[in-house]
């Protein structure tokens, strides 16, 4: 028999008694070791699935394929002396029907250059480009096209390739950059309700429809998607923008334990707030993501964290009998079994 246990990033808890992090020791061996003495269940795993963020150096050869995780940065390679760029760094791991968001923090590379005098010889004239793309299509990000986001959403693909070129870039040009990777609640020719497993997943993004970004969400939406596998759930509203009417015609409705509704002409101030919601007791929490007949405008992004009941297990039975611990981000592909 195998017993494997996922545990919550901020506690672990076994019948009564409660281990809380340690910074003089690692909560996972914290774990496993009071869990060695199960022994006799068979095989005991430990396993995490967490949700963390990076930053990525385009044109680094040595991370070229890299998983992406909810979040994080991209930044400009160092070129020294000054030269032609051209390179791909790809972005995998994304669970099916993900929205993507790559954000300008910094960039100095001009768009193009109508003359671009190359050193060594002043009389070698060029004109010259310099952008970043995703999938090589779609809107460039560079200093000046006053485009500061790009957008992105992967209905069935797991990856996505960032595109890289200059055809003369300095030793002093750089960007920084910034994406986000979310789950839609509402999606075009997708009108099935659909789950996401918070409990394997216990931090993400959502957005309230696929087009957000470029296009405003649209009339008659009528969208749900349900987080399971969690005893409770912060919500942050880092972007809360929908049609403001009275009476509410477009709104969130979050239900688990309580059922609450969500409007822009009374719940204006809530974004840049976290909210606690509790789950029901089958373990879910419901977002559903209505628009009325006229409905059209931004919508909005929310960051959740989901908290584990107090113990998550699944069991599996095997012919033979040990004991192993080991933490897993949440894009290792043994990370699929938490969807059981």
């Amino acid at each position: 028999m195998t017993v494997s246990v996922y545990y919550s990033p901020v506690r672990f808890r076994l019948h009564n008694m409660e281990m809380k992090t340690s910074r003089k020791m690692p909560r996972q061996k914290v774990v496993c070791w009071l869990l060695a003495a199960l022994g006799f269940l068979g095989n005991v795993d430990i396993v995490r699935c967490d949700a963390g963020s990076a930053v990525y150096t385009m044109c680094d050869s040595s991370s070229q394929v890299v998983q992406a995780g909810i979040e994080g940065g991209i930044v400009s390679p160092y070129i020294q002396p000054p030269d032609k760029v051209n390179c791909t760094l790809k972005l995998t791991g994304f669970p099916e029907f993900s929205w993507f968001g790559l954000t300008v923090e910094t960039f100095t590379l001009k768009c193009s250059y109508n003359c671009h005098w190359r050193r060594p010889s002043p009389f070698n004239c060029n004109n010259e480009v310099s952008y970043v793309q995703i999938n090589n299509k779609g809107d460039k990000l560079c200093d000046g096209n006053n485009v500061e986001e790009i957008y992105y959403f992967n209905e069935l693909s797991t990856s996505l390739n960032i595109n890289f070129y200059s055809d003369y870039m300095e030793t002093s040009d750089m960007f920084n950059l910034t994406y986000r990777v979310a789950t839609a609640i509402s999606i075009d020719g997708l009108s099935l309700p659909r789950e996401l497993n918070a409990g394997a997943r216990s931090s993400g993004f959502i957005v309230s429809h696929s087009d957000y970004g470029p296009d405003d969400y649209k009339p008659s939406t009528n969208s749900q998607l349900t987080l399971t596998n969690v005893s409770a759930v912060d919500i942050h509203f880092v972007v809360l923008d929908l049609e403001d009417y009275t009476p509410c015609y477009d709104y969130l409705l979050i239900w688990g334990a309580n059922e609450t509704k969500i409007c822009q002409d009374v719940d204006a101030g809530l974004m840049g707030q976290t909210i606690t919601f509790q789950a029901s007791n089958n373990r879910e929490l419901v977002l559903r993501f209505v628009s009325g007949s006229r409905g059209q405008t931004t919508g909005f992004l929310l960051k959740y964290t989901g908290e584990l009941p107090e113990i998550y297990t699944f069991i599996q039975i095997y012919t033979f009998i040990h004991f192993k611990c080991y933490e897993l981000p949440f894009f290792d592909s043994r990370c699929s079994r938490c969807a059981i």
